[in-house]
């Protein structure tokens, strides 16, 4: 897990449709709109996958062990959406087993959705993808952030994958790093051109003390931390111009142009 800082991204980028009130909230407010992991585009981010194979004897102990702990430490409410071995264990029964995997896949999810809020930014404001898939075909804006600034030098590089990272029983131990990249940080290798760094935070009424948190799924973003609003070629200005200099003078306003063979 790499942060925009450590790779020296000077600054970051956030794509989205043009809307006045946003982006007047946005600067006289100093915070941005944060995804719920439910409202994601891609139907496989932040989906977990746990690899298990039931006809394995070590593969079939290990999860069973492993969810024998999971199932003493989690409160009495999630323990009733796990089916329960009895006196048994869970590796003796394969049905049981990938059952109670397949309640353990979803309820991560559920946990997920409860407790991360995601904002996504990418290191460059000249991506014709980015443009058009995310700034109503460059009618849109590009907010540009200080990526010295916290939350965003802290925001999480995405890793591009051919499949999902397995994820085994031993995953489960110790820190939750290897769970949180393979998880929440991983993308498909179809998303590599957007090149995505991810500010991972969490709801202040679920973890109070986490680096990063949010508040009604805003992320409040520090004064100055936003030094541009670029338009799309395609955008109409003078709007976007005036309310700029009306909320946030110090902000500059850029325009993307286009030339025969590139943007800029």
């Amino acid at each position: 897990m790499r942060t925009a800082q450590q790779y020296g991204i000077k600054s970051l980028y956030h794509y989205q449709s043009w809307n006045s009130d946003w982006i007047k909230d946005a600067l006289v407010n100093n915070r941005v709109h944060v995804s719920n992991l439910k409202n994601v585009n891609d139907p496989w981010d932040c989906r977990p996958y746990f690899q298990i194979s039931v006809n394995d004897p070590l593969s079939r102990r290990n999860w069973g062990e492993r969810l024998q702990r999971i199932f003493e430490q989690i409160p009495q409410e999630l323990r009733d959406k796990l089916p329960s071995p009895g006196t048994g264990n869970w590796y003796d029964d394969k049905e049981l087993l990938r059952q109670s995997i397949d309640r353990l896949r979803e309820w991560v999810w559920q946990l997920n959705v409860e407790r991360w809020r995601i904002y996504c930014l990418i290191p460059h404001a000249n991506s014709i993808l980015m443009w058009s898939h995310y700034a109503d075909g460059n009618t849109g804006i590009c907010i540009e952030f200080d990526a010295n600034r916290h939350p965003f030098s802290r925001a999480f590089a995405m890793k591009y994958e051919e499949r999902l990272p397995k994820i085994g029983p031993e995953d489960f131990t110790g820190a939750s790093k290897r769970l949180t990249e393979a998880i929440l940080l991983t993308k498909s290798k179809a998303w590599a051109y957007e090149r995505e760094y991810r500010i991972m935070a969490r709801d202040r009424s679920i973890d109070p003390t986490f680096p990063v948190t949010t508040e009604d799924e805003y992320l409040a973003v520090p004064q100055g931390a936003i030094t541009a609003i670029i338009a799309g070629c395609n955008a109409v200005l003078e709007p976007i111009r005036s309310l700029v200099r009306e909320y946030a003078p110090g902000v500059r306003v850029k325009r993307a142009v286009t030339e025969p063979r590139i943007i800029r």
